[in-house]
């Protein structure tokens, strides 16, 4: 098998949220938001498992540029 083509994670298991997300205030962290796509997908990943009363996002950098419509609650540094 050649290098590049290793099978990296082998042992994929479905996806497990150890709590009911229906309800909950949910704090999703982050450590750099650029685009706002991975953020837009762990939403899409919770509301796979209940509408939660609210989700929160805090990131370690604000790099600025957005592709999506997504802001940070709480922020250690922004760029612009």
């Amino acid at each position: 098998m050649e290098p590049s083509a290793a099978i990296v994670h082998g042992d994929v298991k479905p996806s497990r949220i150890p709590f009911e997300v229906g309800g909950r205030h949910i704090l999703l962290i982050d450590d750099v938001l650029f685009t706002g796509r991975s953020v837009r997908a762990a939403v899409n990943q919770l509301f796979d498992y209940g509408r939660p009363a609210s989700i929160k996002l805090a990131v370690l950098v604000d790099w600025g540029e957005r592709e999506l419509p997504i802001q940070a609650d709480f922020c250690g540094h922004r760029l612009s």
